[in-house]
């Protein structure tokens, strides 16, 4: 027992002077990491920007020893400190040094801790505020999960557009080209019809002493209009037969490069015809020549000729009175009308419908009017096909612009391109139309007042960091008066539907529109998606 007490006071002796965690210094977090930068060695403490070593009674003694405030975590002694609020039943937080014991009851220490002086009794709201907090946060959680969901879909739709840009871009392009070899051929017909008009009104005024006027004197007027006449046609089915030929080598061309991934119904139309045409067009070319050098047909012609060169005088003779000669001359007429129906015959067979529509009525009409006719005609169809080319080229002008648009990383602000939506603030109603313009109404007059057409997207110079789609700029709107040009800065925040909040102006002229929108939600990862993650994790565990 002698010895016992003499060791019992050893010891609480050693246990004195070892150093030791101080427990529930005021404003300091309770966490083990935070207290443990308090920890007291022997009767010293060094101030965590270890600047300076203090007496470890230094600490919260209402006087400001070290640099960094850090001396003085419970009182008001060092302003560049900061106070720890627990709040129970809320959320903890932090304040700094200079509010602690001021006499107000803050905010952020719900409570009242901060304010332990008897200035002021601060009662503890913290389970009224944590209820209404966590109330309001379920509902903005509601808020930020329907903006997910809607932004998902945003995305599919965004996506999905792109990929039909892509594929009508191409469609286009291939329809473009089939049409620009289409106008060629159009444009080679057109040059031809004028060059046969010009060369058919030289010809009709060198023999009849005309000037090319648009009537053609009546074949009995000259005999040798007849042969003209039977000779360009001859050579009108040479000319028909070589482009013919060229347009069959430009059906071979489309069909060997054109883009068989692209279903475009018209170029396969467009193909079968001419397989199916190929079938049958050596029997008929064969066929038609044979006919033009068929002796007979050659000596029937001729004859026709010769008829029309005896049965005609340039002045009519006492036997014109005759009816036999009348009748006789009849059947010449009806004769050169049976030639000419055989050469329209064999044109069939080779010859597109479209041009085929124009010939009976050219070799039943004067042959001037008839050739201005087809000029008309073919300049139409050339005219036709340069609007059809400028349909299309406007069409892809239009996708190449969706597919160059800035959209969103996913696309998700592919859904409100276009797409207007109004606040009134009492005295002006403002409307922005997404990637369009904004505006400002007066309520007063009506008066509305352009405050600029989008620009670009401004949440960050970094364009691949999450912020820079948060922002939109547009720029360039009506000049104030001895002041700027007019300009909105639209900034987004999540929300389960797109609208403006507020409108405000922080600069003369210079417009903020506080927005939320699903595009603007940040990913929230499904329930599908969680479980594909768990068992990515899982598999490589």
């Amino acid at each position: 027992m002698l010895t016992k007490g003499p060791l019992s006071c050893i010891l609480a002796a050693v246990l004195l002077a070892t150093p030791a965690l101080s427990q529930n210094v005021r404003g300091v977090a309770p966490e083990n990491v935070e207290q443990a930068l308090y920890k007291v060695s022997g009767d010293t403490w060094t101030c965590l920007d270890k600047s300076k070593t203090i007496p470890a009674s230094a600490i919260n003694d209402d006087y400001c020893d070290c640099p960094d405030g850090s001396d003085e975590p419970g009182t008001s002694a060092c302003p560049n400190g900061v106070f720890y609020c627990e709040n129970k039943g809320h959320i903890p937080s932090y304040i700094k040094s200079y509010r602690v014991n001021d006499g107000v009851c803050d905010a952020e220490c719900c409570d009242g801790s901060d304010e332990s002086s008897g200035l002021i009794k601060c009662d503890n709201i913290c389970k009224e505020v944590g209820i209404q907090y966590r109330k309001q946060k379920a509902e903005l959680d509601a808020i930020v999960a329907a903006g997910a969901t809607t932004k998902r879909e945003w995305i599919a739709y965004g996506q999905t557009k792109e990929k039909e840009n892509q594929i009508r871009k191409a469609q286009l392009e291939e329809e473009i080209a089939v049409l620009r070899k289409e106008l060629e051929v159009l444009q080679k017909s057109e040059d031809a019809a004028r060059s046969q008009e010009k060369e058919a009104r030289n010809t009709y005024a060198t023999l009849h002493g005309s000037s090319g006027s648009s009537k053609c004197p009546p074949c009995k007027t000259n005999c040798d209009a007849a042969q003209l006449k039977i000779g360009s046609l001859k050579n009108h089915i040479r000319n028909l037969q070589d482009e013919v030929d060229e347009l069959l080598n430009l059906l071979h061309d489309m069909k060997r490069d054109h883009n068989q991934n692209y279903h475009d119904m018209a170029v396969k139309s467009a193909i079968s015809g001419y397989d199916e045409f190929l079938v049958e067009y050596d029997n008929v070319k064969s066929e038609r020549q044979e006919d033009v050098e068929d002796t007979q047909y050659e000596e029937n012609l001729e004859s026709v000729t010769e008829d029309i060169t005896d049965g005609f005088s340039n002045e009519e003779s006492e036997e014109d009175q005759d009816p036999k000669v009348k009748e006789a001359k009849q059947g010449k007429s009806n004769m050169i009308s049976r030639v000419a129906s055989l050469l329209v015959t064999k044109l069939e067979h080779i010859l597109p419908a479209k041009v085929m529509q124009a010939l009976p009525s050219y070799l039943s009409m004067d042959d001037a009017e008839r050739l201005q006719q087809v000029v008309t005609d073919a300049s139409n169809a050339v005219q036709n096909k340069h609007n059809d080319i400028d349909n299309k080229e406007s069409e892809l002008r239009t996708v190449n612009e969706q597919l160059d648009k800035d959209y969103g990383k996913d696309k998700e602000w592919m859904k409100l391109d276009q797409q207007c939506f109004e606040k009134d603030e009492g005295e002006y109603v403002y409307s922005i139309c997404i990637f369009g313009h904004a505006h400002q109404k007066s309520n007063r007059d009506g008066a509305n007042t352009s405050l600029g057409n989008f620009e670009s997207f401004s949440g960050s110079s970094d364009a691949n960091s999450p912020e820079y789609h948060s922002k939109q700029l547009y720029n360039h709107g009506a000049k104030c008066w001895n002041g700027p040009e007019r300009s909105v800065k639209a900034v987004f925040e999540c929300g389960s539907t797109t609208e403006i909040l507020e409108v405000t102006e922080p600069e003369k002229c210079e417009y903020q529109f506080k927005m939320r929108s699903p595009a603007a939600c940040s990913h929230i990862a499904t329930k599908e998606e969680k479980e594909s993650e768990a068992r990515i994790v899982h598999q490589e565990l």
